[in-house]
């Protein structure tokens, strides 16, 4: 089994994990735990804290992650891996000081801009923003390490489960009246520490601090050359990917945030097939890049555009096809997550579609295109927030960035299409699309079987969403099953069905 197939599971395993972690927390633990007005607006400003730290540590993490990725061959083949950790440590350190300095001059001033209501004292928010953005930026920092030595599943790890079950223990908490909301902003900051030192531990521990000043002047300047375009690069598609929650809570109210990221899980569950293969591919595109074998990229881009939205649409379409009942189940205020999850999963659907044209860009000389890119994204969902946040609410944070995914992977691929002549498009997309419209048309139109009244008991009601749900995704996957294997969209999905029913019994070798 290849890199990137063993990899790929070991991924797909944490992001499941993840999904179930995350289901937990956003179906039962926010719309109940947090049910009144106040706890709304406390909680939702923790996740807009939260959001801010993720984007700071980004750009104040001056592209260290991706010069471990992009570099990490030739240090490792002249044994020179001190020098690549001289810059994975002095880049963020410089970082939180540039924001330590930031935040002690104008953090008031920037709280009263990305606050609509304060509803904490805004001091304690500053220091809880730069505490939770030291430990995120020096844990992205390890993880570029992890990357580039093949151990792209510690990250995964880290990030979707482990993270989540502390912070899930520190709502417990909360919940049970053990601390109050000032406790959990601290129980917070110290859930991102312990991520940081576990990680820290497991990939090295202090060899990692082991580090030697490069002498190569002319190499320097070529990985900070990387590293500043790579870091505005990746820190415009962080801010993107976090723009609709930072405009929400700026224009609209912290509380309406947890409405959002109810919609807003919902669609990531669809994406968990392409983050496994984008995670595990990032390695195996620059070894590809630094060995010019493309005929191995343009493989691993239509394959990985294939199966991606082959899964992610039939996710798409089992959720879009039960959203009513499901969110029949929760307080009435969290029900307007429709029609913001039905824009946010067809943005989703649109970067699963193109693959990783992003990764690719990133390990040829036109990185700085990523950049270039992420600049008009960027620009477009600040401008389409503005415009239709005010008018449509959380669906119109949606719906902009629906149209910005859109326009901006259509940017790359037609890039990559013109420079290397490769694309996503294959003969199989024909036939993929007719996989996914025909089980979406046949769930479109079953019924609700088993029915309850308002005042049912809750046992009644998940007995009858959890009937409801069970038989019409059966139908649908296995309209769906029987399409794929019987169309042959996918060679390697059918090997390793057959693979599968040779080691069960079922079917005996050719």
């Amino acid at each position: 089994m290849g890199i990137v197939a063993r990899q790929g599971i070991f991924s797909a395993v944490n992001l499941l994990i993840g999904f179930s972690i995350g289901a937990f927390t956003n179906l039962v633990i926010v719309p109940f735990m947090f049910s009144d007005e106040i706890s709304k607006e406390k909680f939702g400003l923790l996740q807009l804290i939260v959001a801010w730290a993720v984007v700071f540590s980004q750009f104040l993490n001056f592209g260290a992650i991706n010069i471990a990725v992009r570099f990490m061959p030739r240090f490792r083949a002249e044994n020179r891996r001190e020098e690549l950790h001289y810059y994975t440590w002095l880049f963020p350190f410089i970082g939180m000081f540039i924001l330590a300095l930031f935040l002690g001059i104008g953090g008031y001033w920037f709280m009263g801009i990305i606050v609509k209501e304060p509803v904490m004292d805004v001091g304690f928010l500053v220091i809880i923003l730069f505490l939770h953005t030291v430990f995120m930026t020096y844990f992205r920092s390890l993880n570029g390490i992890a990357i580039a030595d093949f151990k792209n599943t510690l990250g995964s790890f880290f990030n979707e489960v482990f993270i989540r079950i502390i912070l899930i223990l520190g709502f417990a908490l909360y919940y049970l009246g053990k601390i109050d909301f000032v406790a959990l902003f601290w129980y917070s900051v110290l859930a991102y520490a312990l991520q940081f030192f576990v990680m820290l531990f497991t990939i090295g521990g202090f060899r990692l601090f082991k580090i030697k000043k490069p002498a190569d002047k002319k190499e320097r300047n070529e990985l900070l050359s990387f590293g500043a375009y790579s870091v505005l690069d990746s820190g415009a598609n962080i801010f993107i990917n976090k723009i609709d929650v930072i405009m929400i809570g700026a224009i609209i109210g912290s509380a309406d945030i947890l409405y959002y990221q109810l919609a807003f899980f919902m669609a990531t569950v669809i994406s968990l097939p392409g983050r496994s293969l984008v995670n595990v591919s990032l390695a195996v595109v620059n070894e590809s890049v630094h060995r010019n074998d493309w005929d191995n990229i343009r493989k691993l881009y239509r394959s990985n555009s294939l199966h991606q939205t082959l899964v992610g649409g039939i996710i798409f379409i089992l959720i879009w096809i039960n959203i009513d009942t499901m969110l029949a189940l929760l307080p009435e205020p969290f029900r307007v997550a429709k029609y913001p999850f039905l824009f946010l999963g067809i943005s989703k659907l649109f970067d699963l579609f193109t693959s990783i044209n992003g990764v690719i860009l990133s390990a040829t000389p036109y990185y700085r295109y990523n950049f270039y890119y992420n600049v008009i994204l960027l620009s477009l969902a600040v401008l389409t927030n503005l415009i239709l946040l005010p008018v449509m609410g959380i669906t119109g944070a949606a719906i902009a960035t629906a149209f910005c995914i859109l326009i901006y992977n259509v940017l790359k691929a037609e890039f990559l299409y013109r420079k290397f002549n490769i694309a996503p498009f294959h003969k199989s997309n024909i036939a993929m699309l007719i996989c996914l419209l025909v089980p979406f048309g046949i769930g479109y139109y079953l019924p609700e079987i088993m029915h309850y009244s308002n005042d049912a008991a809750m046992a009644e009601k998940l007995k009858a969403v959890f009937f409801n749900v069970a038989y019409r995704s059966s139908i649908i996957a296995l309209v769906f099953a029987l399409l794929v294997w019987f169309s042959g969209v996918s060679p390697e999905i059918r090997f390793l069905g057959a693979k599968l029913a040779r080691k069960a019994g079922i079917r005996k070798n050719d």
